[in-house]
């Protein structure tokens, strides 16, 4: 029987007036009845395609989507079917593979240059996926859901300027389009226009009053104002239209928490693990996750995150969880286990590695926990914080061996530490103050300077002081990206340590070091809004900018208090 009978193309028209009625057993009967006749019917294996796929058989749907394929290889929609069914069963390099074949065959299909882009996008390949939409873009100058794409897209590359064009494009073609308000609000807030933001994320809430991703960007934008009570609201606002969304109860959390209400911003803070954006991976153990409860009698596993900065604050509740636990294994960065098995000698200490050590996967271990949950046990307030001036301990001949060089150098002189630069990808310009803001400071009469800046910046230092007359020691026998313990001991040795918010203040401020730490008017939620003190680093005090961006002030202030800085003569 040839395919083209008046038998196939009634069992075909049958079959797909079934599956377009939702009566699924007639249009599989129907459809089977042709595929036996004519096993290697384009029309009928990928109809046999889209009713196994609505019967939620994905494999099968593969299989015949690929004979059709292969029954007609320059016909795109088959490929292009392929690649949803590929999507639903997770296999996204076979779908790109499956778009990129339909869409060879039809250049000028906008619908597979945007299906393309988008699981390019949903996979990392952000460059692939800037050029899919980009030439849909071109295909279909007025289509606003493509622009908005290309938006999304340049926004993840820290392209906020391009972003923004996008958008603008987006509003001028569709000013109902509630994403596209939104996408320039996340734009602006990201290029600092707050007051621009605000106005476009009202828009955005305007246009769709139930659009979850409104609320979470003003959320974003009152954070930035320094103003996380109105930004909690917000929050909840998006939690009442969508109340599973990850992004929504992550950013609550780092509200609450900038806030001081701690027990409250803790519990939010779990769902991390489940935002998209979050930068650190969760830890793939065996043990049953820890639920909230008591340590108490409990073998444990636990796990260091995020940055080092990150890992080296959380340590500070190790204690509290050794102090209760029966026994206690911490897996943490190699190069912060010498530090710290000499800081907490009743902890077993594991290096992270790719594959999680043999200690880790005890199988008589009860729970596992990672560091930063502890917060809701042990610090649910800001007066649960012990007040001991550093919990970690740098080696006593290291630390001597650093003090001795630099009093040799500087007889009599204040030996004062300085960083001013922070490596976070997206936060870092706000947290950074170049070399030139720290003239009054480098001014200071009898002090020394040493260089605590992670990198390599010899050169810079050099044509700075060159340029400024301003002398600031480099000293390349403590390298903190290959050996934090003699990082540690470099710190340990001096007077004071003054720096931007990275991960030199984190280890400053656990060894007890006196620590100056300069933040925007915003600071990442662990400084908390106002204070001048750190509850989790009682040797550290804070110099905030009172005007956004405006470093000068804040350097104004740091000179005249180290003016009258006096070093403990104790430590």
């Amino acid at each position: 029987m040839t395919d083209n009978t008046p038998e196939i193309q009634s069992l075909l028209a049958e079959a797909g007036r079934a599956f377009q009625n939702g009566r699924l057993e007639e249009a599989e009967s129907a459809c089977d009845k042709l595929l036996k006749a004519a096993p290697g019917h384009y029309y009928g294996l990928q109809l046999m395609g889209f009713i196994r796929f609505s019967q939620g058989h994905a494999d099968a749907a593969a299989d015949c989507l690929n004979r059709a394929s292969r029954a007609e290889p320059d016909n795109p929609e088959a490929f292009f079917n392929l690649g949803r069914v590929y999507e639903q069963l997770g296999r996204p390099d076979d779908a790109i593979d499956a778009y990129r074949n339909a869409h060879e065959r039809d250049r000028e299909d906008t619908g597979t240059l945007n299906a393309l882009g988008t699981l390019l996008a949903k996979n990392g390949y952000l460059d692939d996926a800037e050029s899919c939409f980009r030439e849909a873009g071109e295909r279909a100058p007025d289509d606003a859901a493509l622009q908005v794409n290309l938006g999304n897209v340049l926004a993840r590359k820290r392209d906020h300027g391009g972003a923004e064009t996008c958008y603008r494009r987006a509003v001028a073609l569709d000013d109902t389009l509630a994403p596209a308000h939104n996408g320039l609000a996340q734009a602006l807030l990201a290029l600092g226009e707050t007051d621009a933001a605000m106005q476009a994320a009202e828009r955005a809430r305007n246009s769709k009053p139930d659009h979850a991703g409104a609320f979470i960007t003003i959320g974003n934008i009152e954070k930035a104002r320094a103003r996380p009570d109105q930004a909690v609201d917000a929050y909840r606002n998006a939690l009442a239209r969508d109340p599973e969304n990850p992004n929504a109860h992550f950013n609550l959390a780092l509200a609450l928490l900038l806030a001081g209400r701690l027990d409250e911003g803790w519990r939010e803070y779990a769902w991390r693990w489940r935002w998209q954006e979050f930068g650190a991976p969760k830890r793939g153990l065996p043990q049953p996750e820890w639920n909230g409860g008591p340590f108490a009698g409990k073998r444990v596993i636990a796990w260091g995150e995020q940055g080092i900065g990150d890992e080296i604050m959380f340590a500070s509740m190790l204690g509290d969880l050794a102090g209760e636990a029966a026994s206690l294994t911490v897996e943490c960065a190699p190069r912060l286990k010498p530090l710290f098995e000499r800081s907490f000698p009743a902890i077993g200490f594991v290096a992270r590695q790719d594959s999680p050590a043999r200690e880790l996967l005890d199988a008589d271990a009860d729970i596992q926990v990672a560091t930063g949950s502890l917060g809701q046990r042990y610090r649910p307030a800001p007066e649960s914080f012990p007040q001991r001036i550093g919990y970690l301990k740098a080696d006593d001949a290291d630390t001597s061996a650093f003090r001795a060089r630099y009093r040799r150098l500087y007889s009599g002189k204040r030996l004062i530490g300085i960083s001013w630069r922070s490596g976070n990808a997206e936060l870092g310009a706000a947290r950074t103050a170049g070399l030139d803001l720290w003239r009054p400071v480098l001014a200071t009469p009898d002090c020394a300077f040493i260089n605590l800046q992670y990198g390599d910046v010899k050169a810079e230092l050099d044509a700075f002081s060159q340029q400024s007359g301003c002398s600031v020691l480099f000293d390349d026998s403590a390298n903190p990206l290959e050996n934090m313990d003699a990082f540690a001991a470099q710190i340990a040795a001096l007077d004071l340590v003054i720096s931007v918010d990275n991960s030199t203040v984190h280890l400053s401020g656990a060894l007890g070091v006196p620590t100056w730490t300069l933040l925007p008017p915003s600071p990442d939620w662990r400084w908390m809004l106002e204070r001048e003190d750190s509850p989790w680093y009682p040797a550290m005090r804070l110099f905030r900018q009172r005007t956004a961006g405006d470093w000068t002030e804040v350097f104004s202030r740091v000179a005249d208090s180290l003016a009258a800085f006096k070093p403990d003569t104790t430590r």
